[in-house]
């Protein structure tokens, strides 16, 4: 393999900052070169049809071909953009929920956000706040979608004077409303002069030849009301109201028409002024609109006194009370019109739901209105996944609805109740009218609204428009994105894109077919949701609810955002994480003559990989040695690259051929790609890579065979073993990362685990058994044997003074071997495993002795040396030694103790049989006693639980005290009194016994369940209950409590289980399996989402905790300043072994 020139790297570039944005169809065209109209992709000479998906402008891929755009060849031709005009404007699908949220809080009339101006500003400052905490920013955005949302609900209460909804439910309705709809403003003026000067109502009923103004008079009649001025005044009122209600339209009308971003209010209150809208004649409007609303309530006030039939009386003084309540509240008529609270053209006064609250005398409910243009609001937006937007019309079911509720009720509801079970009722029966939103209409909507509130929904108005994620030109990606191949057959199979783009552009021309040819509008919609289809699909082809688009072999169709997520997509798989080159893989096997840092590698693997080396004057000839050798004899070399005087560089490669004139021609600057050789740096990872250590710094040893060699002490950080796993190796290509992985990533560096501050590299198995074995007693050893085992770690040095003498024959003991290991100067005390261990026979005393591990400057005076001593994730001498003597110190006193472990091993044998296990009947039967005498005991219990007199726990029922004291005797007895008795008859005679309790394999619970008892099998920390009605299989019966029908086993493995053991077994068993695949995952993922979390936090050069955005999350790194790999297990000082070693040296300078 052929490194990257290293000389033409280019100088690195700080990135300021990354802007993503939404393409505009403007920027579409303008990175396009061409638009594609064919979907015809090869003509019948098998060239690309010019115009078509094919075409040369958009890049070639053959070789030898010629771009038309570049002019360059398909190597370096990087491919260009084309573009499709759509007949018709298709939602984004993957926009639909954004689409959908800033549909929501939109008028669709006016284009403005449906808050007030005061909210608006109160949303700025809120997400200036919010904009350091992403969380709370969403939060906002949020809340700002739901205050459109709940603007849309905020339904109208109308107050018609002398109606109410509660009061005149069984009225006929023919009242002011219904007759004034009947009428003109000319007949009502008419109507005014007729009345002025008369009588009565009467008269004038009797002449007029008018029966629709007859009928209004007869509406005032029927009020009780005969007064006339009281019905002029009502008159001119409603002729004064349709004039300021009409202005206020035509103003609104005024504002949409012309796309203007200008609030009714503000005009109003002279704040902005705009062409064609004269500010005085707008001032005065809002001024008699005020006054209409003053005038409301005076002219309710003069009907309601006139009126002489009490039930209209009762409604209309309980109405003027209501409004004036209201008025008030809000702060007099201008703060009430500012509130929305207006009056319409028929002189009926409308008050937002949320204003009028408790209130009840009101006479209908009509849909809510924009506080800008004043214009009736749907219900809601619907999407209807993946890509329908439906608008709720609720104008013409209002009416029906609401009386459907007032029928209903028993007792009147408030305006707010009434509106609430309104929606409620709507949403549930769907009474509403669901009208389709096309994506022209929701595009027209989205241009409108003004850049500067774009704020509001996130986006950034130079990048981001909200009308762009509604798709008009559609880009057409190079050919180089989706190239196309050539069958064994020598037939073209085109990219799935390709294909994709060929329906686009099918469905495309077709819709724009019937529409020139003047195509009913149901085949023009047809046509458009055939398009919309097949451009979803394109983007998103696993949407739900829409059917996969699939080659005609059924196979699937790969869409862009497949392409582009999970964890084999682009992102994912091809940038954050690749494959790369200067890589082996094969399966690992163990070496105990290696170092820890050491990696055995193959000769083959050792010829195909290779480092660049520049050649110099000093190492030229060692070089050309390499280089006459070639690829083929190792060491050797695969490459050679000259280095021309002006930068370029020409890759030579190497064949035995032309090996020895390359060699002659070698010149200081060039680079030599020579085979690895031992004493190179390697990273060495083994997968999944679930922490730091998961891929650590080796040094080359080239070997033999074919599968690379490792240390046993460094299977635990990799959590390897040799049953068939495989490891990556890595060659470093530059001196930079050469150097990182020695300083950083060499396995010493890496002895203390960040996690606990504890070892996580040390002896394991062979190696602790093997020491255990060396240390225990006072094991003697003659001058050969010991000869033999300082050769295994390579000793060099005087033997120490023999312990003892026998017959002239010098002898040593155990510890003074494994004294040698050690550091003069290092003191250490702890306790060894075998405190914990019940031992019995001849080994009790000796193992109390033997429990308490002393080191005193460098030598072992008591204890044996198990997995507390230098056992991976334990070992407290080689932390000792990592802490006062350093890495490296710590790397050889491992290599030692793992080389000296196995030496032992070799002399003495350390082997298991099935006899190891045997036990004698007078054994089995003390095994036995112990649960029957345990069984008998939950008997005693379970007759206390039926009489009632068994006393509860806190917090828990009888029947979980029971089974809490059950599982209790269970345990003491098989996890503690069958395993004394055991371990007490076997001692440290059996080698299962010695590995279990120095560590080196197995646990006491292990040689409980070979030989004594299984013991009690569960399934989420209880007894197995579940299976049959009342008992967990036929064989028992019902409500049986005993311990054997509860998942209970009293057999050995040794022994054999019967068969309903065996079933209690396999399910407890089951239960292992399945919490550890589900176990496996869910840390995954966990692991995933912590590591994205945190992957821009990081320790800055004043000592604090920082984020990507400077922001301090700690003071102090860990709040302590501590690394965890220098702490003592944590504590920031080991008072405790800093006040031995000073005892130490004191005693040591007495003596």
């Amino acid at each position: 393999m052929i490194s990257s020139p290293m000389s033409l790297r280019l100088r690195p570039k700080a990135i300021k900052s990354i802007k993503f944005g939404i393409m505009s169809p403007e920027i579409v065209r303008k990175i396009s070169v061409m638009e594609v109209k064919t979907a015809e992709v090869y003509d019948s000479a098998k060239l690309p049809v010019t115009g078509g998906l094919m075409d040369p402008r958009l890049g070639v891929i053959e070789p030898g071909a010629i771009c038309k755009t570049c002019g360059k060849p398909s190597k370096q031709c990087p491919g260009h953009f084309g573009h499709i005009e759509l007949a018709h404007p298709v939602y984004h699908v993957n926009y639909a929920e954004d689409i959908h949220n800033i549909a929501r809080m939109t008028c669709e009339n006016c284009s403005r956000p449906l808050l007030t101006n005061s909210e608006k500003e109160e949303f700025r400052e809120t997400l200036k706040e919010a904009k350091w905490d992403k969380r709370m920013y969403n939060r906002v955005l949020r809340s700002i979608v739901q205050r459109g949302v709940v603007r849309r609900r905020d339904l109208y209460v109308v107050y018609e004077m002398g109606y109410s909804l509660w009061k005149m439910k069984d009225y006929d309705k023919e009242l002011i409303h219904y007759r004034l709809s009947l009428v003109t403003k000319e007949d009502l003026e008419g109507l005014k002069e007729v009345l002025r000067g008369a009588p009565s109502l009467r008269p004038i009923i009797d002449n007029t030849k008018d029966e629709y103004l007859a009928g209004l008079l007869k509406v005032f009649e029927a009020m009780g009301i005969d007064d006339v001025d009281v019905v002029v005044e009502f008159i001119e009122f409603v002729i004064k109201a349709s004039d300021v209600y009409s202005k206020l339209e035509n103003l609104s009308n005024y504002f949409i028409n012309n796309n203007k971003k200008v609030d009714r209010l503000e005009v109003f209150e002279g704040r902005i002024s705009i062409p064609g809208v004269d500010p005085i004649e707008a001032k005065t409007v809002y001024d008699e609109e005020i006054k209409l609303i003053e005038r409301f309530m005076s002219v309710l006030k003069r009907l309601a006194d006139a009126s002489k039939d009490n039930m209209f009386k009762e409604v209309l003084l309980n109405q003027y009370e209501e409004v004036k309540q209201i008025i008030e509240e809000i702060g007099g008529p201008e703060r009430a019109y500012n509130s929305g609270i207006f009056v319409d053209n028929f002189g009926e006064l409308h008050v937002p739901s949320s204003i009028a609250k408790s209130m009840r005398y009101y006479s209908k409910i009509e849909p809510a209105r924009c506080p800008h243009c004043g214009k009736p609001l749907s219900l809601d937006i619907e999407l209807e996944k993946p890509y329908k937007y439906f608008r709720w019309d609720i104008s013409r079911t209002l009416s029906n609805v609401t009386l459907e509720i007032v029928e209903e009720s028993e007792e009147p509801l408030t305006a707010r109740t009434l509106v609430e079970k309104l929606i409620s009722k709507m949403k549930r029966e769907q009474t509403y009218e669901r009208h389709r939103i096309l994506p022209d209409a929701m595009r027209r909507v989205f241009e409108r609204i003004p850049d500067d509130e774009l704020f509001l929904y996130d986006l950034d108005p130079e990048v981001s428009r909200p009308e762009w994620m509604i798709i008009t030109v559609l880009p057409v990606p190079p050919v180089t994105v989706r190239p196309s191949i050539i069958l064994e057959s020598g037939e073209r199979s085109e990219d799935d894109l390709t294909h994709a783009l060929v329906q686009i552009i099918t469905a495309n021309n077709k819709l724009l077919d019937n529409k020139i040819q003047g195509s009913p509008q149901i085949v023009i919609e047809d046509l458009w949701d055939v398009l919309q289809f097949h451009v979803a699909t394109y983007i998103n082809n696993k949407l739900p609810g829409v059917p996969e688009v699939r080659h005609r072999g059924g196979k699937h169709l790969k869409s862009i955002t497949e392409r582009l997520s999970g964890k084999e997509g682009r992102f994912r798989g091809n940038l954050a994480g690749k494959r790369v080159n200067f890589s082996a893989r094969t399966v690992i096997s163990p070496d105990p003559s290696l170092s820890i840092n050491e990696v055995g590698v193959p000769y083959e693997v050792a010829m195909e990989l290779t480092v660049p080396v520049v050649v110099t004057e000093y190492n030229i000839e060692e070089l050309r040695k390499l280089v006459r050798n070639g690829p083929k004899r190792y060491p050797g070399a695969n490459a050679v690259i000259e280095v021309k005087p002006d930068g370029r560089m020409i890759p030579r490669r190497l064949t035995p051929a032309n090996a020895p004139r390359v060699a002659e021609l070698l010149k200081p600057g060039w680079i030599v790609e020579r085979h690895l050789l031992d004493g190179d740096i390697v990273l060495f990872n083994r997968q999944p890579s679930l922490h730091r250590m998961s891929i650590m710094g080796h040094v080359v040893r080239v070997l033999p065979y074919k599968t690379f060699r490792l240390n046993l002490p460094v299977c635990p950080p990799y959590n390897a073993d040799f049953d068939g796993d495989e490891m990556n190796l890595h060659v470093l290509q530059s001196e930079e990362a050469r150097a990182e992985a020695e300083i950083l990533m060499k396995v010493q560096e890496h002895i203390l685990s960040p996690r606990f501050g504890g070892p996580i590299i040390g002896g394991i198995h062979d190696h602790i058994s093997g020491l255990f074995l060396l240390t225990y007693g006072d094991k003697l050893f003659d001058k050969d044997t010991v000869s033999r085992l300082l050769a295994a770690i390579k000793y060099e040095g005087p033997l120490p003074p023999p312990d003892k003498v026998v017959n002239g024959k010098e002898y040593w003991t155990g510890k003074t071997i494994f004294s040698l290991l050690l550091p003069k100067d290092l003191t250490l005390t702890f306790e060894s495993r075998l405190s914990r261990s019940a031992i019995g026979g001849e080994d009790v005393e000796r193992a109390k002795q033997e429990s308490i591990v002393k080191i005193t400057n460098g030598k072992l005076v008591q204890g044996v040396i198990d997995e507390e001593g230098i056992g991976a994730f334990k070992g407290k001498i080689i932390d000792a030694i990592v802490r006062k003597h350093g890495v490296e110190a710590a790397r050889e006193f491992i290599d030692k103790i793992s080389a000296l472990g196995i030496a032992v091993n070799t002399i003495y044998g350390l082997t298991m049989g099935l006899h190891d296990v045997d036990i004698p009947r007078d054994l089995k039967m003390m095994i036995r006693e112990i649960i029957e005498e345990t069984k008998r005991e939950i008997d005693v219990l379970i007759e206390k639980y039926k009489q009632g007199q068994i006393e509860s726990e806190p917090g828990k029922t009888p029947e979980e005290t029971l089974e809490q004291r059950i599982m209790e005797k269970l345990s003491e007895a098989t996890r503690k009194s069958v395993r004394d008795t055991i371990l007490r008859y076997f001692g440290l005679k059996s080698s299962v016994v010695l590995m279990a309790v120095s560590g080196a394999r197995a646990k006491d619970l292990d040689l409980i369940m070979t030989v004594g008892t299984i013991g009690q099998q569960t399934i989420r920390g209880s007894r197995i209950k579940r299976g049959f009605q009342g008992r967990t299989t036929s064989h028992f019966k019902r409500g049986d409590l005993r311990p054997e029908p509860h998942g209970f086993v009293m057999s050995s493995y040794k022994d054999g289980l019967n068969p309903i053991e065996y079933f209690f077994h396999s399910a407890g068993g089951r239960e292992g399996l399945v919490d550890t695949a589900v176990r496996t995952s869910r840390s995954g993922y966990m692991q995933r989402r912590l590591v994205n979390a945190l992957d821009s936090v990081y320790v800055a050069y004043d000592g604090t905790v920082r984020d990507s955005e400077g922001r301090i999350i700690q003071f102090i790194y860990g709040e302590d300043g501590v690394d965890p790999t220098r702490s003592a297990g944590g504590k920031t000082v080991d008072i405790k072994r800093i006040v031995e070693e000073v005892k130490a040296r004191h005693s040591e300078g007495k003596r």
